[in-house]
């Protein structure tokens, strides 16, 4: 039996396997765990309740993962539609759970770049009584992570804005924001005040959430890979070993 075909196939069936591929993933959370809001009557005297009224709750959110970093062509998977957001009372509180989170993996030959995006926006409208401020606090919490193998920036964002005509196109955004880069588990408490003056206040509240990353994978071999050396070296060694009997 001819020993020397049997390593020199063993050889190319190891290298064939070790090829130079690699695994990545990162993880990009935003949440928003619900708000509420404590009412300030500014004017007790003048006879008004305050009252704080929201209407209209929309729910949007968006995901999309790009084949590089340009973002072009198109982007192979996207989602984009609305939903439902959910008020448990007027008076003085209104939770529910929004969750943004998006998990990426992706194996690949070194030289690309994949790049992925999510967003999540909840809003209402509202309708603050004359001579009433409202102290409105959104809870919030991100996370973000990668795996060793791979250079991926994580982000993740969570925010808060208000404007004070529903019709209005743009919007106040605050501030008091929150943000995280391959940061472990944060919380923070958004803060929103709104004050009405001699007329009833209209205007759109609306918190939301963005993660967004891009990684990168680097050809390092897979811990299989190194079985696979080792089993090479016990064939070329028995090989060896049977040839000079």
């Amino acid at each position: 039996m001819n020993w020397k075909k049997i390593v020199s196939l063993a050889s190319f069936c190891l290298l064939a396997a070790a090829a130079p591929t690699s695994h990545a993933e990162s993880i990009a959370n935003a949440q928003l765990s619900g708000f509420t809001y404590t009412l300030i009557d500014l004017n007790p005297g003048d006879g008004i309740a305050p009252s704080l009224t929201l209407t209209n709750p929309s729910y949007w959110i968006a995901a999309a993962a790009y084949p590089d970093s340009s973002g072009h062509p198109n982007p192979v998977d996207i989602i984009n539609h609305p939903g439902g957001a959910s008020v448990t009372d007027s008076t003085g509180g209104a939770t529910s759970l929004y969750v943004d989170t998006l998990a990426f993996s992706f194996t690949h030959v070194s030289g690309t770049s994949p790049r992925f995006s999510a967003d999540t926006t909840v809003q209402w409208d509202f309708a603050l009584t004359p001579h009433t401020a409202a102290v409105i606090m959104g809870y919030g919490s991100i996370f973000s992570q990668q795996t060793s193998d791979a250079v991926v920036n994580a982000y993740a964002a969570v925010f808060a804005s208000y404007k004070t005509n529903p019709a209005d196109l743009y919007e106040t955004y605050l501030d008091d924001s929150l943000y995280s880069y391959r940061g472990p588990q944060q919380s923070k408490v958004l803060n929103i005040t709104v004050v009405a003056g001699n007329a009833e206040l209209d205007g759109r509240l609306g918190f939301a959430t963005s993660t967004s990353g891009q990684g990168f994978a680097a050809p390092v071999p897979e811990p299989e890979t190194y079985a696979m050396f080792l089993g090479g070296l016990v064939v070329v060694a028995f090989a060896r070993r049977r040839s000079k009997a």
